[in-house]
């Protein structure tokens, strides 16, 4: 094994912190969706959500459920971890660009 690769025991040190934050960033959505999506209507995620709840389940497979089942596993639990922690790192961003808080809450809107 390569000394500089991640040691299955840091991929179980990183698991709990990486899917707590996933779901903490879901629950804000949901808690956001629940007392004010009410008024409009409809029901919807938006890209980074989505992104959010499929990292979250990538997460959960190969970082709990992959290392129960078999042995052969870090390569792909150590993109699941990175990926993760980049996505939940940049998911405050691209949930702000959704709300164009970027753009002072103005829509870009293409000329006709």
């Amino acid at each position: 094994m390569n000394p500089s690769a991640m040691a299955p025991s840091s991929l179980y040190a990183l698991a709990p912190t990486l899917i707590t934050l996933q779901f903490a960033a879901f629950g804000w959505r949901m808690n956001r969706q629940i007392n004010h999506g009410e008024s409009r209507g409809s029901k919807w995620l938006p890209l980074p959500d989505i992104l959010n709840v499929l990292s979250l389940f990538a997460s959960v497979t190969c970082l709990i459920a992959l290392p129960i089942v078999t042995t052969d596993y870090v390569w792909l639990s150590r993109i699941a971890a990175g990926v993760g922690y980049v996505l939940v790192a940049f998911h405050p961003f691209s949930v702000s660009a959704h709300y164009c808080l970027w753009t002072g809450g103005q829509r870009n809107k293409s000329p006709s």
